[in-house]
């Protein structure tokens, strides 16, 4: 479970951003209602307001899949294939 959908490492032409497991740990069997089947995994490199560091305001896209899940009264994400979705 994770505390932001970023994209994998291989995605990033720039410093990457690593992406680490929140403390909490979902358990087998356990069910959560997904509030975002299919959010965008990207990244918006800014360092500066004036774009003056080199790469500075650049976009990373990644390709890995995440689902935001409702955990408590908080979002958070996990790896579409570290789970399985059920029927509607």
């Amino acid at each position: 479970m994770y505390g932001r959908a970023y994209p994998e490492e291989s995605a990033y032409e720039i410093p990457y951003q690593t992406v680490t497991p929140l403390q909490h740990m979902t358990k087998a069997g356990q069910s959560y209602a997904v509030a975002d089947a299919d959010p965008q995994t990207n990244y918006y490199y800014a360092k500066s307001y004036a774009d003056r560091i080199p790469d500075d305001h650049t976009v990373v896209n990644g390709g890995d899949r995440y689902y935001q899940i409702w955990f408590g009264h908080r979002f958070a994400y996990v790896r579409a294939g570290d789970v399985r979705l059920l029927g509607d």
